[in-house]
């Protein structure tokens, strides 16, 4: 059992009265931060645990003061079921921050390091022998390299790879001196702001005959070290790679990516270091790797309990520096296997199996949660995995782009580019044409997206930025955006859409991509022809500000309508959407079929809200059209008015309209075209 100091001793010999209590206690702290750092030091190791996980706003505050007011100690007792084992939350509210310690009860099956196998480095000779031993099974024993043959059957040698077998001497190889069946290791990485050593067209020549160790970053010479420790002669780094002067061959070797990650033989994630001077390994507590475990109840009916921080998932692999990099994103996913070098351990990751060094036979579903009880486990819009782009599980795309877009990207305009691998493994299983990161098929639904409504950039965003920003993505698509998407309507299958009527269908959608060679990356132009119930003229309220994302608008109904006002709930998708004296227009794309609630024959709409767009391009040999661009979403509840924002059109076209709905008015204009 773990060394507690007198303060944890007694709180844990009081948790089978919490339990017999059976609900969220709040329990009586005189302790405060200075208690927490003096007791971790002197050995209690839960107290160790709860200092490495204090906010760093509370830590800045007790070196600045040294004295802080007591913190609030509470306990869920309810707890939730989790992998079958029941899990508690033991919280520390400090004022301005808090720590959530999650306890959960030992299985048998539950395999948990010991205190004298950890060292005070990750770079110890256990530490790397235990991450060989991962990686060992799961080229021998999982049904990972399966999966990884049937994403990339046709096996794919990387352009360019740096040969390590040489400790002093690595090189740059060319793919066509290689054999077929070469293994390799990848490295994903933080560029960040420091200079480092990359190839370029002076120095391509020099490189294919030696790469100075001087010359590289830690992080590049630690896995060049770590291919070799772990067998395997070549290291494929984009940096080294790529040539980064020559716009061409970025553009061929961008297009990649998804081969050269998933016909990987491993993965080495640098997740930790914000750029290449951190490097792999690192120095640490071995406390902090160690979990605490802890004897509960009266004697002869104990229990042991193993205390966890709820941030222990998040913080070594989602939350790193390089869990945050939008790239890093479909680097994880393609890749068969990873070893992730966080801040206080080695994780693992392959289709398999999960595992850390603390729980180095698998990381228990209870420590897959975030504090919302939320789990981080695959097949969730936190962490989607290669096998659920292969079974195209339902609504996994809304759930990569989601996850996706929370990442961070030092050029916007490589939005469509760092998912590109992602939407090709996709595409082999769908079969459907990319647009722009929107599928053809159900596109239709797939255009209602939305961003939220303050992305951070926002308020620093000047109409300057507005103007000069570089073209990305047509309106329609969510990689035109800064925010992060969230979905906000159900999956585009059958169980997603029921009870929800079309009333647009997209007759045409083409996009222009950068380089031909590679449709599923960026693009430099795109367009929508829309068959629609024609749009409706809307005006924002001068009231209201987008922070709200509320606006009152103003249709221009028929005298013998209802002329109230009524209200559409509006997200907007860029700052430049809320420039003043633009007309505005809605356009209906999905409502009810049944009214919600029966009583008040409430029903909802929603759609997207426009602006004309100036330009002299033509549709085809017609005259110049009015063409449109996306600037919003919007919803409508309404006991009349959901109707009236639906006008009649073609019989033919959408004959389900008339037969739901009294539709008195006639289009204007029943296609759309949209940029």
């Amino acid at each position: 059992m773990s060394y507690l100091c007198q303060d944890c001793s007694k709180f844990f010999r009081h948790w089978g009265k919490l339990q017999r209590i059976g609900f969220k206690s709040d329990l009586n702290s005189s302790r405060d931060v200075a208690d927490i750092f003096v007791h971790g030091k002197e050995g209690c190791e839960l107290c160790s645990i709860i200092r490495a996980y204090i906010p760093d706003e509370v830590k800045s505050m007790w070196s600045r003061t040294r004295s802080l007011q007591p913190f609030r100690l509470s306990v869920d007792m309810k707890g939730m079921e989790v992998g079958g084992a029941k899990l508690h939350v033991i919280k520390l509210e400090f004022g301005v921050g808090l720590v959530e310690i999650c306890a959960v009860p030992v299985l048998h099956q539950l395999s948990i390091i010991k205190r004298s196998e950890v060292s005070s480095r990750n770079d110890s000779e256990h530490s790397l022998g235990q991450a060989h031993s991962w990686i060992t099974a799961c080229i021998n024993g999982h049904k990972c390299q399966d999966m990884s043959i049937k994403a990339f059957p046709k096996r794919y040698v990387p352009t360019r790879l740096v040969c390590v077998r040489d400790s002093n001497d690595p090189y740059l190889c060319l793919a066509n001196e290689l054999p077929r069946e070469v293994q390799y290791v990848t490295l994903s990485h933080c560029w960040g702001t420091a200079a480092q050593f990359t190839l370029t067209k002076v120095n391509l020549k020099t490189l294919r005959k030696r790469i100075p160790l001087k010359l590289l970053s830690k992080t590049f010479k630690q896995a060049c070290f770590l291919a070799r420790r772990f067998g395997f002669d070549y290291l494929w780094i984009d940096s080294l790679c790529i040539i980064q002067d020559d716009d061409y061959d970025w553009q061929i070797e961008s297009s990649t990516m998804a081969s050269v990650y998933g016909c990987s033989s491993l993965n080495i994630a640098a997740s930790y270091a914000r750029d290449g001077t951190v490097g792999c390994f690192v120095e640490r507590n071995p406390e902090d790797v160690v979990p605490c475990q802890v004897s509960i109840g009266e004697q002869g009916h104990q229990q042991q309990i193993v205390c966890i921080p709820a941030e222990f998932y998040r913080r070594g692999l989602l939350g790193t520096s390089l869990g945050q990099r939008a790239w890093a994103f479909q680097e994880r996913i393609l890749a068969p296997r990873t070893l992730y070098f966080s801040e206080f351990q080695i994780f693992w990751g392959c289709q398999q199996l999960e595992a850390c060094e603390s729980f180095p036979n698998s990381i228990p579903p209870a420590v897959r949660m975030d504090i919302n009880f939320r789990p981080h486990d695959s097949g969730n819009a936190n962490n989607p995995t290669m096998h659920d782009v292969l079974t195209n599980s339902p609504g996994i795309w809304s759930d990569t782009v989601l996850s996706y877009s929370n990442g961070l990207l030092t050029r916007q305009e490589d939005k469509l580019v760092a998912i590109s691998g992602v939407a090709r493994l996709m595409q082999q299983v769908n079969k459907s044409e990319y647009l722009a990161g929107l599928w053809r098929e159900n596109v239709e639904w797939q255009l209602l997206w939305s961003a939220n409504s303050e992305p951070r950039e926002w308020q620093a965003t000047s109409k300057t930025k507005m103007i000069n920003r570089p073209y990305r993505a047509p309106s329609w698509s969510w990689a035109s955006t800064d925010g992060v998407i969230r979905q906000l309507f159900p999956d585009p299958t059958p169980n997603g859409t029921k009870g929800y009527q079309l009333c647009i269908q997209v007759s045409e959608a083409h996009v222009q991509p950068m380089n031909y060679s590679d449709k599923l990356g960026g693009t430099v132009d795109g367009w929508m022809k829309i068959l629609s119930c024609g749009l409706r003229r809307v005006w924002r309220n001068r009231l209201t500000t987008w922070k709200n994302t509320i606006i009152v608008e103003k249709s221009d109904l028929s005298d013998n309508e209802d002329r109230s006002d009524f209200e559409l709930e509006a997200v907007w998708d860029r700052p430049e959407s809320l420039e003043e004296g633009k007309d505005l227009f809605y356009l209906p794309v999905w409502l009810n079929k049944t009214p919600y609630d029966q009583d008040k024959n409430i029903r909802r709409a929603g759609g997207l809200i426009l602006s004309e767009f100036s330009t002299e391009r033509r549709f085809g040999n017609t005259q110049p059209t009015t063409w449109y661009r996306r600037v919003g979403r919007a919803t409508l509840e309404h006991k009349f008015h959901v109707s009236s924002m639906i006008v009649e059109t073609s019989p033919k076209k959408f004959a389900f309209l008339q037969a739901h709905y009294n539709c008195p008015h006639k289009t204007r204009d029943e296609t759309i075209f949209l940029v």
